[in-house]
């Protein structure tokens, strides 16, 4: 990986840190190359890469619902149909919270 050190760097470094780290951008700067670079070095064990074809927004559901275990009903209750991309982000982030040492890719 060339001229991505310090990006890997830096996330490495969170991971140590157990801080998480949120990936945006433009497409096609890299960012999904990048991950999997790194998810490799971390292994299967540590790793988890999602791939969902569709915007954010869906992707980021599918990833709250999948490591929340939420039902379709469930999601309806709590009306995750009306959060935007940045609450989104946060309550996935806020689910997270606690797990050890991992680094979850969604990749859309």
């Amino acid at each position: 990986m060339v001229g991505r050190k310090w990006a890997r760097d830096q996330i490495m470094a969170n991971l140590r840190r157990r801080q998480n780290t949120l990936v945006l951008g433009p497409s096609g700067i890299g960012k999904t190359t990048l991950l999997k670079h790194i998810a490799a070095e971390l292994g299967t064990e540590r790793a988890y890469y999602i791939e969902v074809p569709s915007p954010a927004t869906s992707a980021l559901k599918a990833a709250y619902q999948q490591i929340g275990g939420f039902t379709a009903e469930e999601m309806k209750e709590i009306k995750v149909h009306q959060w935007n991309l940045l609450q989104l982000a946060k309550e996935l982030i806020a689910l997270l919270e606690g797990r050890d040492d991992f680094m979850l890719i969604i990749d859309s």
